[in-house]
């Protein structure tokens, strides 16, 4: 049976590949993908928008949009609603489930940032400390 290009790049550069799913900045990523050929790289899933701003967030940028996420200060907002706080070099969250997307972004930053979870009374009171007004739907 005749193998296809593809086939052969992927062997060729299977370490490669591998390498990709170790963690890394955004930048090394990129980096790993630029230097694979065409045909494998273009199969390779890519970090998400969402996954580089949290990592962001958690290397301690102040500014950020990555669609319905958004760094403003030390709060990681998702929509509207304020989702962690980053305060003296640790990241805050609350316990409360929101909608699906909104879960979505808490499991990144639970994976990424691997905050303290408080009650919302908490979060509420860390946001008053942060002087953040703009709470969104934590009530």
């Amino acid at each position: 049976m005749k193998r296809s290009i593809h086939q052969k790049h992927m062997n060729k550069f299977l370490l490669k590949v591998e390498d990709i799913f170790k963690p890394a900045s955004a930048e090394e990523l990129i980096q790993r993908r630029r230097d694979m050929p065409p045909a494998v790289a273009r199969d390779l899933p890519r970090p998400r928008a969402r996954i580089r701003l949290v990592r962001s967030f958690v290397d301690g940028e102040t500014r950020g949009t990555a669609s319905a996420l958004s760094i403003r200060g030390n709060v990681l907002y998702s929509y509207a609603t304020p989702i962690a706080l980053r305060k003296d070099g640790r990241i805050y969250m609350a316990d409360k489930r929101y909608s699906r997307t909104t879960s979505v972004h808490q499991n990144a930053i639970r994976h990424e940032g691997h905050p303290i979870i408080v009650t919302r009374d908490q979060f509420a009171t860390l946001l008053d400390d942060a002087e953040v007004w703009d709470t969104g739907r934590l009530e």
